[in-house]
């Protein structure tokens, strides 16, 4: 009888609800950057290279399967115009992305989970203090859950 294959996971993460997560800065952008210390991890379990920068994902949220893509960013620092290129090595992040008309589904069930903090922008032009928290359930699946939530 062969032994299971043990696979390590991606360690679980919070953070903070922003107007970028919502869609609601001048770009429009409905995403969020991971932390730091995150980035390695990810580059390394998703198989992201040069030729590879996103691979599709789904966001587990209240019993659903929804798309968007994490995306590595590849910060360009030959040509800078103000510092040398020493003085700023690395300039990589990840990104949960979810913008776009093929993300629509996703972007309505934000809409929906985050419906009062939404409100409350409307009204005050400020997101209130919300923090989600997201746990990597194996292969490209992350769920996805607010703060609130686990309490």
């Amino acid at each position: 009888m062969s032994r299971p294959k043990i696979v390590k996971g991606i360690d679980g993460f919070e953070i903070s609800l922003s107007k970028t997560f919502l869609g609601k800065d001048k770009n429009t952008a409905h995403t969020f950057k991971l932390p730091k210390k995150m980035d390695e991890e990810l580059v390394e379990y998703f198989s992201l290279n040069d030729d590879s920068l996103q691979v599709p994902i789904q966001l587990y949220i209240e019993g659903r399967m929804y798309d968007a893509q994490l995306r590595w960013w590849r910060g360009n620092r030959t040509m800078p115009h103000i510092h040398h290129p020493e003085t700023f090595p690395k300039r990589d992040g990840t990104f949960f992305v979810w913008a776009g008309i093929r993300y629509e589904r996703t972007q309505m069930k934000m809409r929906d989970v985050f419906r009062d903090e939404l409100r409350d922008y409307e009204a005050t032009g400020s997101i209130p203090p919300c923090k989600i928290r997201f746990h990597h359930l194996g292969e490209n699946i992350f769920l996805m859950l607010r703060s609130d939530e686990l309490n």
